[in-house]
């Protein structure tokens, strides 16, 4: 009787193996989101955000560089002349010689040499309108009214002025003509002529005489007959001392 119980037990156990083998799912069929999850290599979103794969950033990643720029300019310092502007007159040549001693001095003296302070930044308007007001008063140009002028460089090895060789439409701004003046003074060429100026009246020495010296002067100039000589010097050194004698009441007045 105890081997039909031992039996009957096994074959209960087994019955219940097999109703829960039959039931529990297949490790061979996994579903397709399993499937997709154990797959190599990144994986992917399951609902979509707008933001494309590629672009989003990795934290391991320095993005510090990824706003840098290869192209971006770098700010340059804004660089500060003072020069000496020298003006030479209108010419018609090509080249000139660079004003030096007695020529330089002579420029001077006809107001054609001033001064300016610019910076590399400053516009091609703006640098007219500062040398048109240095040498405003020696071409007797009104206030606002432009000045007409070229620019000047030096040759290489040569100590001769030339006119650069420039497109029309070239802009002289700050920068440029910076470049042409760094080692040097900036030289222009007037693109007017320079008004002649009145000489000055030359006074001789009896323009600075006293009357009283001046009626003697004339008075020994003059020729006299011999027998008027003596009437005449009392006449006149009576003359003399009563102009001296009046000079001498205004001052004490």
């Amino acid at each position: 009787m105890s081997s039909d119980l031992a039996e009957n037990i096994g074959r209960a156990v087994l019955s219940a193996i097999q109703r829960f083998s039959g039931s529990a799912p297949s490790t061979s069929q996994t579903p397709l989101h399993l499937e997709s999850s154990n797959a190599p290599g990144p994986s992917r979103p399951a609902v979509s955000t707008g933001i494309p794969y590629r672009s989003v950033p990795l934290p391991s990643v320095p993005q510090a560089h990824a706003t840098r720029s290869h192209f971006v300019r770098k700010n340059k310092t804004c660089k500060h002349y003072t020069k000496d502007v020298v003006c030479l007159p209108l010419s018609s040549a090509s080249t000139f010689l660079i004003p030096r001693g007695d020529s330089r001095a002579k420029l001077a003296q006809d107001g054609l040499i001033g001064k300016i302070s610019f910076t590399s930044d400053w516009s091609e308007a703006q640098l007219r309108e500062e040398i048109a007001a240095i040498f405003r008063r020696t071409f007797a140009l009104s206030t606002g009214q432009t000045f007409p002028f070229e620019y000047l460089s030096t040759i290489r090895g040569c100590k001769r002025l030339m006119k650069p060789n420039v497109s029309s439409s070239f802009l002289w701004g700050g920068q440029e003509v910076g470049s042409i003046c760094s080692t040097t003074c900036l030289y222009i060429m007037a693109g007017i002529q320079k008004p002649a100026q009145e000489e000055p009246e030359e006074l001789s020495d009896s323009d600075f005489e006293s009357p009283v010296c001046r009626r003697r002067r004339v008075h020994h100039a003059l020729p006299t007959a011999p027998g008027e000589s003596e009437a005449k010097h009392q006449e006149t050194e009576g003359c003399i001392q009563e102009s001296e004698n009046e000079g001498q009441a205004d001052v004490s007045i």
